[in-house]
C-alpha cells in the first residue's frame, strides 16, 4: 500500500510540477511574442495640413501654407499662385499627392493670427 501512495505522491508532484513549469514558460512565450510583435506591427504616421495664409495686417491672397506636424515642431512651406491664376491651393495639394500623402479630413487649424479651413493629409512614415 506504500508503494501505492509513493507512486501516486510522485505522480502528482510530477503533474503538479511539469503544469507549473508550462504554464510559467507559456506565460513567457505570449509575453515575448507580443512585445516583439507589438513594434512589427505598428503602423507610424506623419501629418501635414494645407491651408490658406493668413499674415497679420495683410491682405495678401492666392498664398496657401503647408504645415508639416513633426516630433520637432511645425514646418510651414509657403506655396504662391501667380495674380493671374485661380487654381486655390492646387499646386499644394499636387505636391503632397506627388510625395504619397492622402487627404484625410477637412477641419479648422489654429495659427498664432486666425483659425483657417484646413486640409488634412497623412502618409505612413518610412
Amino acid at each position: 500500500m506504500s508503494k501505492y501512495f509513493t507512486v501516486v505522491a510522485f505522480l502528482l508532484f510530477a503533474f503538479t510540477a511539469g503544469f507549473w513549469v508550462s504554464e510559467k514558460f507559456s506565460k513567457q512565450a505570449i509575453v515575448q511574442a507580443q512585445s516583439s510583435g507589438n513594434n512589427a506591427n505598428i503602423q507610424k504616421w506623419e501629418y501635414c495640413a494645407v491651408s490658406p495664409a493668413k499674415y497679420a495686417n495683410s491682405n495678401r491672397t492666392g498664398v496657401y501654407w503647408i504645415t508639416y506636424f513633426k516630433d520637432s515642431g511645425v514646418q510651414v512651406v509657403e506655396f504662391e499662385d501667380a495674380p493671374t491664376e485661380r487654381n486655390g491651393p492646387a499646386k499644394a495639394i499636387a505636391k503632397l499627392g506627388a510625395e504619397g500623402w492622402e487627404l484625410v479630413t477637412e477641419a479648422p487649424l489654429d495659427t498664432r493670427y486666425a483659425q483657417l479651413d484646413a486640409l488634412y493629409f497623412k502618409r505612413q512614415k518610412p
